[in-house]
């Protein structure tokens, strides 16, 4: 009886990862986005591995690294000046 094992292999656009470089992860923030178009926030490397561990089930389409996130702040200005006085 053959037994199959499923490999993953993690990229970024330009570099590649490696264990090593998994190992420096730690602290980060991740966004993983799922092809059904759901999405977990992730904050230690266990959960990525975890998640990658269980891609059989619910497939993995993208792992955004949250140190490239945008950051939206709303500020509200409230001009007290009433004009015409």
């Amino acid at each position: 009886m053959k037994k199959l094992f499923q490999t993953i292999k993690l990229r970024k656009l330009k570099t590649e990862l490696t264990k090593d470089s998994l190992k420096e992860l730690e602290g980060h923030e991740f966004y993983v986005l799922y092809r059904d178009k759901t999405w977990e926030w992730c904050i230690s490397k266990e959960e990525i591995k975890t998640i990658l561990e269980q891609d059989h089930i619910k497939p993995v389409k993208y792992i955004f690294d949250a140190t490239d996130r945008i950051i939206i702040e709303r500020d509200i200005l409230i001009n007290t000046e009433i004009k015409g006085e």
